[in-house]
């Protein structure tokens, strides 16, 4: 994972739209050796599946930010998913040690 929190088992992937083949955006494969870009995608798509479905299995969340769900009009939108979604209801994180991080 880009960030993780060991203690509340929270692992969160920053993926890029080309590379990991983001699912909200409208992407082309390469015009030059096709079938090479094509088998590189399909790997890099079944490596993440792989490691979110282990990560899981082992009791952790897994979030998948989008490098688009970052940009300009999606940013705040992003923000709060996670706010909400990683956050106690006091609005602190725990972290490993078990320290609290505020925000």
């Amino acid at each position: 994972p880009d960030i993780a929190y060991p203690g509340r088992k929270i692992a969160i992937f920053v993926n890029g739209c080309f590379w990991h083949r983001c699912p909200h955006c409208n992407l082309t494969v390469p015009k030059t050796h096709t079938e090479f870009w094509e088998a590189k995608f399909a790997r890099n798509v079944e490596r993440d599946r792989r490691t979110a479905e282990a990560l899981e299995k082992d009791g952790w969340t897994v979030v998948t930010v989008w490098e688009c769900q970052l940009k300009k009009g999606e940013i705040e939108h992003t923000r709060t998913y996670l706010y909400t979604t990683l956050c106690k209801p006091d609005g602190s994180v725990s972290d490993e040690d078990g320290k609290t991080e505020g925000h």
